[in-house]
């Protein structure tokens, strides 16, 4: 008899990994836990749709309710827990409510980068790599045993979506694992040792502004960094925001560059704008901005 699982997710992530799970057939997904809608998660995914048709039972919760999800827990009786994409902490009653307790999902090589936003963060920071982390889930956040792990690098033509994909893909390959040792009975991970790695806080709004006051590499990884499935960097122009998909590099020269502040608009090609940053020449491209700025106009 297959051991039952019961799943938490609510992001496209959770999506993808739930439905690797169900392809993998070795453990049995007892019923899921989700919601309708995520005013906080850009890349929301109600896990129903994923189940539709098989008889799995889906519990919808709108503020991640431990009594609701435990009265789950009582009606399905599952081994396990999988939370995967999930903007919760899991309460102690939870955590001890099934026999092998509940595991984990982190995009980051733990100990290292625990907490918030860990794609954004990897690419902002222009990180050359990161990882996909699978943990047994204890009262704090991302602190408990590795059950397994794998290195994702970061390229430097990576942005949100493509990091995204490639993290994914590695933790569909690492359910095969988790599910097998579900199945054996045991969880066996590995200590994290926590003194060594960081934990990231929590980004808000702000720290999505485009600032050209800062050098032209961290323009461009923070432009790449909130590509989809995230809601984009933003500069501001005439009291707007807008919009900016892309910023490239240039080393090219341009009459006055030498002189001109950060922000100052040198040339427009196209939909390109060629702009002037902290320590060179970025040209954005791929915005929202409208086409009646003219060289010589600041971003402030």
């Amino acid at each position: 008899m297959k051991p039952r699982v019961l799943f938490i997710g609510c992001v496209d992530f959770s999506r993808a990994l739930l439905k690797r799970i169900l392809e993998n057939r070795v453990v049995e997904i007892c019923g899921v836990v989700t919601k309708k809608r995520s005013p906080f998660n850009s890349d929301h995914c109600d896990l129903s749709r994923t189940v539709e048709g098989l008889g799995i039972p889906v519990l919808f919760t709108e503020h991640g309710d431990q009594k609701e999800i435990l009265s789950c827990i009582e009606r399905t009786a599952p081994q396990a827990i999988y939370c995967f994409g999930w903007s919760h902490l899991l309460g102690t009653a939870l955590l001890s409510a099934t026999p092998l307790g509940c595991v984990g999902y982190h995009p980051a090589l733990l100990p290292f980068n625990r907490g918030r936003h860990p794609v954004i963060w990897a690419l902002a920071l222009g990180l050359p790599k990161t990882g996909s982390t699978f943990f047994r889930m204890d009262k704090g956040a991302d602190t408990g045993d590795v059950l397994s792990q794998r290195v994702v690098a970061i390229d430097e033509e990576d942005n949100a979506s493509s990091l995204y994909r490639k993290l994914q893909t590695a933790a569909e390959h690492q359910t095969e694992e988790i599910d097998t040792m579900i199945a054996s009975g045991v969880l066996r991970g590995t200590p994290q040792a926590l003194e060594a790695g960081n934990t990231w806080r929590k980004r808000t709004k702000s720290d999505g502004r485009i600032d050209f006051r800062m050098p032209s590499s961290g323009i461009r990884n923070l432009i790449r960094a909130l590509r989809p499935p995230y809601p984009g960097a933003h500069l501001e122009y005439n009291g707007e925001e807008y919009v900016v998909g892309r910023a490239d590099v240039l080393s090219d020269c341009f009459d006055g560059a030498e002189y001109a502040e950060p922000g100052k608009i040198l040339e427009i090609r196209g939909n390109t704008i060629i702009v002037k940053s902290g320590d060179g020449i970025v040209a954005l491209s791929e915005h929202t901005l409208p086409d009646t700025l003219c060289k010589g106009e600041y971003f402030v």
